[in-house]
């Protein structure tokens, strides 16, 4: 997939307001172990410092850092993606102009000078990159006594298999005979009064196959929200009209598809022990480093890697 579709993939996500990649797991920010890194991590930031976010979404390492830290240091955040950071248009003037965010900006081309910042961050990002070329820029940007603070996925953790577990969904969803493919046989048909027999029982075959099938599974989220969602949808048919309904319907087939892309990217830029501690040996060959498996509520969510 070329970085455009990513951006734009991961734009529609940023647009909807979550703060983070993790929105169905937390509240608010992140807490627990993760929290705890980031405290750590920025415990001596002050108006001196200077800060940079790579992937940082919606912001919420900037959010922190600004939650954490009264004398604020100077926070330049990139993402690929239009990112919407609603946040941070609520920040007082002073801080809000302390914290840039660049939008279209890759991990793998950064536009700061050699040497500028003090602290280079990452939180579930940089791991998406192409780390041969983005680390050697958080390298490049990085000032001699900088330091380096990443949260990345672990092949093990609880997201990791949530996102395995919801590609099997997905595609269950989306096969030929599926429940979309079925939708998109009848629901048209039915907002026109017509649509029994034949496409009416594969439609009710459908609803019942993903039912069934998410009684049992593991992370069934997206089956009960993809049941619902076409449920309703088949309720106000008729009133909708065809064209409506099958604006809608390829609108849930997009955000089907947007899903499939950010799972597919989590499960396949998960790490191993060894993959971290080879990204710790190229942005400091020389430098001790600290590597840690982060708990939220007792589940494994991932690694926590700082050099100093």
């Amino acid at each position: 997939m070329s970085d455009e579709e990513r951006r734009e993939s991961w734009s529609r996500y940023w647009a909807s307001g979550a703060l983070h990649s993790c929105a169905t797991s937390f509240a608010g920010n992140y807490d627990d172990d993760i929290g705890a890194f980031w405290r750590e991590a920025c415990a001596d930031l002050d108006a001196s410092s200077w800060v940079l976010d790579l992937a940082t979404g919606n912001g919420p390492l900037p959010k922190l850092i600004a939650d954490l830290c009264p004398d604020l240091p100077e926070i330049d955040a990139v993402d690929l993606a239009e990112v919407r950071p609603a946040w941070h248009a609520g920040l007082p003037a002073a801080h809000r102009e302390r914290i840039r965010f660049h939008v279209g900006i890759a991990a793998e081309r950064l536009p700061f000078a050699k040497g500028r910042f003090d602290l280079v961050t990452s939180q579930y990002g940089i791991e998406y990159s192409d780390l041969a070329r983005s680390l050697p820029e958080a390298r490049r940007v990085a000032g001699p006594q900088a330091r380096f603070a990443f949260v990345l996925h672990h092949v093990s953790a609880l997201p990791v298999r949530i996102g395995r577990a919801e590609l099997e969904h997905l595609a269950f969803l989306q096969q030929d005979g599926g429940l979309l493919a079925a939708a998109r046989q009848f629901l048209p048909r039915h907002a026109e009064g017509a649509g029994q027999g034949a496409p009416r029982a594969a439609f009710d075959a459908a609803l019942k196959q993903v039912h069934e099938r998410a009684q049992s599974a593991f992370a069934p989220d997206v089956l009960h929200e993809t049941l619902v969602a076409v449920i309703k949808l088949a309720q106000a048919a008729p009133s909708l009209g065809p064209t409506t309904v099958e604006s809608q319907l390829a609108a849930l087939s997009q955000h089907l598809a947007d899903d499939e892309l950010r799972q597919s990217e989590l499960v396949a830029h998960a790490l191993t022990r060894v993959q971290v501690e080879a990204m710790a040996a190229v942005l400091a060959p020389d430098a001790a480093f600290e590597l840690r498996e982060l708990r939220v509520r007792g589940e494994l969510f991932g690694w926590g890697l700082r050099i100093r």
